[in-house]
């Protein structure tokens, strides 16, 4: 996953959805050791094409990554089992797979 510049926060919400993203937060990632973190964890991971049935389904997370020089991009978190998978929002067709250990890091990052 390529992120776009150096990430100052991170916002999360639940998500409603595919698509778009819940501007609801019930949490913001700004502790610089937390947001490198996430920069280490999305940047190993590699896109893997799916072809993902998303109707009736729906990403537990939204994700909106705000860049040190202004620019933002959402993500969507969707939890598989132990492991997980981020999508950019709108583009659900193309997963980014994390494993048990980096989902793990992620949902304690929540906590």
């Amino acid at each position: 996953m390529t992120l776009l510049d150096d990430v100052s926060l991170i916002e999360v919400s639940e998500s409603r959805g595919y698509g778009g993203l819940n501007e609801n937060h019930f949490t913001v990632l700004d502790q610089k050791e937390t947001v490198s973190r996430f920069e280490e964890i999305t940047e190993e991971t590699v896109a893997v094409k799916q072809d993902i049935d998303v109707n009736g389904t729906k990403p537990d997370y939204d994700l909106l990554v705000r860049y040190e020089n202004g620019e933002t991009n959402g993500l969507q978190w969707k939890m598989d089992g132990e492991s997980s998978r981020l999508t950019y929002a709108g583009h659900e067709s193309e997963a980014y797979e994390l494993n048990a250990e980096e989902t793990n890091q992620l949902l304690d990052m929540l906590e």
